[in-house]
């Protein structure tokens, strides 16, 4: 279980179900969850975010050459 949401085997339904059982049983728990992946959405692929990465690949080859 992460800050952000809970990783679940992808071949194992009842390990899914689990995890959505105890999301909502745990309103409080679901909410800090999302806001926290909103939160790492918005710092890590944002527009801003993806223009810096790809400005400083520009600005890695720009010196490099």
């Amino acid at each position: 279980q992460g800050s952000a949401g809970t990783i679940v085997p992808d071949d194992a339904p009842d390990a899914v179900s689990n995890a959505l059982g105890d999301m909502l049983m745990q309103p409080e728990r679901f909410a800090l969850m999302s806001r926290n992946a909103r939160m790492s959405a918005q710092t890590h692929y944002s527009v801003a975010s993806e223009t810096n990465g790809i400005n400083a690949v520009y600005e890695q080859l720009w010196h490099s050459t």
